[in-house]
C-alpha cells in the first residue's frame, strides 16, 4: 500500500490532482494514502489523523449500539473498550489498511437497521426515516471503497432483516403501537433498501470478488482446455476465475435450494479454495474444501468453534516463526482469555433482553458475518483480523450481560439487607 501510494503521490506532484485515482492497483487504501502524502508528507504517519478519526468514530457507533442495554454511558464505554483498546487493533489503525474504514461502514449499516427497527421512529413521521437511510448508504459507500463485495453482504443481511422486521411491524399494528399507514411505510422502506444498494457498482468485471451468477456458470469448461480461457476481455474477471476453479471443486448443485442461494454457497467455496492454496503457519482446516451446499451445514459446528474461540489455548504459547509472530501469539493469548470470559455472559445478555429486537439484530448480524469469514478463511491470523469487529460487538453484549447480572445481584443483596434491618 505504501509503495503504491508513494508512486501515485509522485504522479500527482508531476501532473496535478488529475492524476489521482481511488484504486491504484485496485487498492483504495493506497489511493487515500496518496492524497495524504501529497498534503502532509510521503510517510505512513501521515495517515494517523484519518486512522484515529475512523477508529474513534467506529467506537462511538458501538457505544451508541450498546447503550440501550446498560445503565449509563460509562458502562457502555466499558463494554466497547476491548474494540478500542485491544492491541490487535494496531494492525490496521497503526498502518495503512482496509479494516478500519471497512468496519466503520459495516457498523454504520448495522446502526441504520437498528434505527429502522425502532417503532418510535415511525410514529414521529416519515422524515425521521432519512436518518437510518443516511447510515445505511454512507456505510455501504465506505464498504464499497474498501471491499466492494461487502455491499453484497449488506444486501443479504438486508433481506434477512426484512424477513424479521416485516412481521415485527405487523405485530406493532396488532398491538396498536403503529398505524397501518406507518407500518406500510416501514415495510416498504425495509424492502427497498436491499434493492437500493444496487447503486454501488459491482466490480467483479475488474477481478474483485462478487456473487457467482448463473451467467458465470453457463459456459464452464474444464480448466485444462484452451477454451476455458474465454474471451480476451473476460481475462482477469471474477467470472473467469470462477470458471477456472469450479471444475476443480466439482461443485454439485443442490436441487432443493434456490439457484441464487446455491450460488452464494458456491461463491464461499471458491473464495475458500483460493485461501486454502496459500501457505501459512497458522492455517487451520486448509484441507477442507466444499463441493456442495450441504457440506456447509455439516461443517457448521466446527466453524462455530473456530470462529468464536480460535486461536485455541494449546497454541497460545507455541514458539512463533519470528519474534513478531511470537509476540502476536502472546498478545492473542491475553485477548482470547478475555474473550472466553466475556462470551460466557453472552447467553445471559440474550436472555435478559430477549424481548428486544435490537439485541437479536445485533447478534444475528455479527454471528452470520463472523461465520461467513470463518468459512472462507482457513487461516487463524487472517481470521483474527477479519472477524475482529463482529466478535468485539458480541463481547460488548457479553460484558453488558455481566453488568446486568452484577446489578441484579447487588439489588437482591440490598433488598435482603433492608428486610434484615426491618426485623
Amino acid at each position: 500500500f505504501h509503495r503504491l501510494a508513494a508512486e501515485l503521490a509522485e504522479k500527482i506532484h508531476q501532473h496535478g490532482w488529475a492524476a489521482w485515482e481511488l484504486r491504484p492497483g485496485r487498492q483504495s487504501p493506497a489511493g487515500i494514502a496518496a492524497a495524504f502524502y501529497v498534503i502532509l508528507s510521503p510517510h505512513p504517519w501521515a495517515l494517523i489523523p484519518l486512522n484515529a478519526a475512523v477508529h474513534a468514530t467506529t467506537g462511538v457507533l458501538l457505544v451508541t449500539v450498546v447503550r440501550p442495554f446498560v445503565p449509563n454511558l460509562r458502562h457502555a464505554l466499558f463494554c466497547v473498550s476491548p474494540f478500542i483498546l485491544f492491541p490487535s487493533s494496531l494492525v490496521w489503525y497503526a498502518q495503512i489498511h482496509k479494516d478500519g474504514i471497512f468496519f466503520l461502514g459495516i457498523f454504520s449499516c448495522l446502526y441504520g437497521w437498528i434505527l429502522l427497527s425502532r417503532i418510535n421512529l415511525w410514529t414521529r413521521g416519515l422524515l425521521h426515516g432519512l436518518a437510518p437511510l443516511y447510515f445505511l448508504f454512507a456505510g455501504c459507500f465506505l464498504i464499497w471503497m474498501m471491499r466492494p463485495y461487502g455491499v453484497k453482504l449488506m444486501q443479504g443481511m438486508g433481506c434477512i432483516f426484512a424477513l424479521v422486521l416485516i412481521p415485527y411491524f405487523v405485530v406493532g399494528v396488532w398491538q396498536r403501537k403503529l398505524r397501518i399507514s406507518q407500518a406500510l411505510a416501514a415495510m416498504l422502506l425495509v424492502l427497498a433498501v436491499p434493492v437500493g444498494l444496487n447503486v454501488f457498482e459491482d466490480r467483479g468485471k475488474n477481478g474483485e470478488v462478487t456473487l457467482v451468477t448463473d451467467g458465470m456458470l453457463s459456459d464452464v469448461r474444464p480448466v485444462d482446455t484452451p477454451e476455458s480461457m474465454g474471451e480476451e476481455e473476460r481475462i482477469g474477471s471474477f467470472g473467469h476465475k470462477v470458471q477456472n476453479v469450479i471444475a476443480e471443486l466439482q461443485w454439485k448443485k443442490t436441487a432443493w435450494l434456490p439457484s441464487a442461494l446455491d450460488n452464494a454457497f458456491l461463491t464461499l467455496a471458491i473464495i475458500r479454495s483460493g485461501y486454502a492454496g496459500s501457505k501459512g503457519g497458522s492455517n487451520i482446516d486448509a484441507d477442507v474444501l466444499f463441493h456442495g451446499a450441504p457440506e456447509f451445514f455439516v461443517y457448521l459446528p466446527r466453524a462455530i468453534q473456530i470462529g468464536f474461540t480460535a486461536p485455541f489455548p494449546a497454541s497460545w504459547f507455541e514458539p512463533g516463526a519470528t519474534n513478531s509472530s511470537a509476540l502476536l501469539k502472546r498478545i492473542s493469548a491475553v485477548e482470547m482469555a478475555f474473550v472466553y470470559v466475556s462470551l460466557l455472559f453472552l447467553p445471559i445478555a440474550l436472555w435478559r433482553w430477549r424481548s428486544s429486537i435490537e439485541i437479536w439484530l445485533i447478534f444475528t448480524f455479527c454471528s452470520i458475518l463472523l461465520l461467513l469469514y470463518t468459512y472462507i478463511t482457513p487461516n487463524i491470523g487472517s481470521l483474527y483480523r477479519s472477524r475482529h469487529g463482529f466478535l468485539m460487538l458480541l463481547l460488548a453484549l457479553g460484558i453488558a450481560g455481566a453488568i446486568a447480572l452484577r446489578q441484579r445481584s447487588k439489588t437482591a443483596k440490598n433488598s435482603q439487607q433492608t428486610i434484615d434491618s426491618s426485623h
